[in-house]
C-alpha cells in the first residue's frame, strides 16, 4: 500500500548512486527517470564553479531537477583523518572545505550543504564539533544556504541523538539532521527514534537498504548499500515517520554498489528509480 507522505515526497538520486556520472550527467540521468532532485558531491567543484554554475543552472531549469544539497563538508572539522592516511578514493572527499561547498551551493541554488564527520575520530569532544559546525552554519546562513548534519557510527557524531544534540545546541532553524537510513540502522536507531524527533528536525533523507552482516564483518566505507526494498530495513515505517516529522523534504537514493561502476549512468539511475517507485514514490 502506498502511503500518502511518500507519494507526495520529492525524490531523486545522490551522486554515489550513479558513480561514473559528472554533475551534468547526474542531473540528466535523474531527469530521464523522473526524479526531481539531486545531491551533488563536493568532488564536482570544477564542474560547478568553472563557469559560476551557469551551465548547471540552465540544465536544472530545463529539466526541472533541483540541486537539493552539496555533500559533504568534511575538511576543517576537528578530529578528521589526514588525507595522507586513507586511500585515495576516500581522501578526495576529505578535501571538501566549507567555503568551496557554500560557493557550490550558491552557484547552483542548492538548498543546503551537508556536514559529515566522515573518518573522524570517535573521541572528538562534542563541544568542539558544536563550535566548528556553528561557524559553518553562521557562514552558510549569511549566504542563504541551509546546513544539515550527517551522523555516522564510529565518528564524533555516531548517532541520531548526538546529531540532535549539536542541532539543539546551535539552535537555528536553518540547521537540521540528514537522515541516512543506513547509518540509522548501523547505529542502532529505530523508527521510534525518528518519530520522537522535534517537528521539522530532518533536512532531507538518504535512502538505501541493508541486511545485517555476520558478526565481525569489517565495515568498508561507501560500500554494500542495497537498493531500497532489497534488504531488511523497515523503510515504509521509517519514511512515514520522517515525512510526518518534516513534510516536503527530499528523499534521495544513495546506493553505494560496486556493480554500478560497471553499469551505464542510465542503467544505474533506472535501477534506483524502479526501487523508489516500488516504495510509492511517483
Amino acid at each position: 500500500m502506498v502511503n500518502r507522505p511518500v507519494s507526495r515526497a520529492r525524490w531523486g538520486l545522490c551522486w554515489g548512486t550513479v558513480p561514473n556520472a559528472s554533475a551534468t550527467e547526474l542531473i540528466e540521468a535523474t531527469a530521464a527517470v523522473g526524479g526531481e532532485v539531486v545531491a551533488l558531491s563536493t568532488v564536482f567543484h570544477a564542474d560547478v564553479l568553472d563557469d559560476g554554475g551557469r551551465a548547471l543552472r540552465t540544465l536544472c531549469s530545463s529539466t526541472g531537477v533541483r540541486v537539493e544539497a552539496i555533500d559533504p563538508i568534511i575538511g576543517g572539522l576537528p578530529g578528521v583523518a589526514d588525507a595522507n592516511e586513507v586511500p585515495d578514493h576516500l581522501a578526495v572527499h576529505l578535501q571538501a572545505t566549507t567555503d568551496r561547498a557554500i560557493r557550490m551551493a550558491e552557484a547552483v541554488h542548492a538548498r543546503s550543504v551537508n556536514v559529515a564527520h566522515f573518518l573522524g575520530s570517535p573521541d572528538t569532544p562534542v563541544q568542539r564539533l558544536i563550535d566548528s559546525i556553528g561557524q559553518i552554519v553562521d557562514r552558510a546562513t549569511r549566504r542563504s544556504v541551509e546546513v544539515t548534519i550527517e551522523f555516522i557510527p564510529n565518528t564524533g557524531i555516531p548517532d541520531l541523538a548526538t546529531a540532535m544534540k549539536i542541532v539543539e545546541a546551535i539552535d537555528v532553524p536553518e540547521l537540521t539532521v540528514l537522515l541516512d537510513v543506513w547509518h540509522l540502522a548501523r547505529s542502532g536507531g529505530t523508527v521510534e527514534d525518528v518519530a520522537l524527533l522535534p517537528p521539522r528536525s530532518i533536512g532531507w533523507i538518504q535512502l538505501s537498504d541493508r541486511v545485517e552482516p555476520p558478526p565481525g564483518t569489517p565495515y568498508v566505507p561507501m560500500s554494500a548499500r542495497m537498493l531500497p526494498g532489497d534488504g531488511d530495513l523497515p523503510l515504509d515505517s521509517i519514511l512515514m515517520a520522517a515525512l510526518t516529522n518534516s513534510p516536503g523534504i527530499a528523499v534521495c537514493a544513495e546506493v553505494f554498489d560496486p556493480a554500478n561502476n560497471e553499469r551505464s549512468n542510465a542503467e544505474a539511475a533506472e535501477l534506483a528509480a524502479t526501487a523508489m517507485r516500488q516504495l510509492g514514490f511517483r
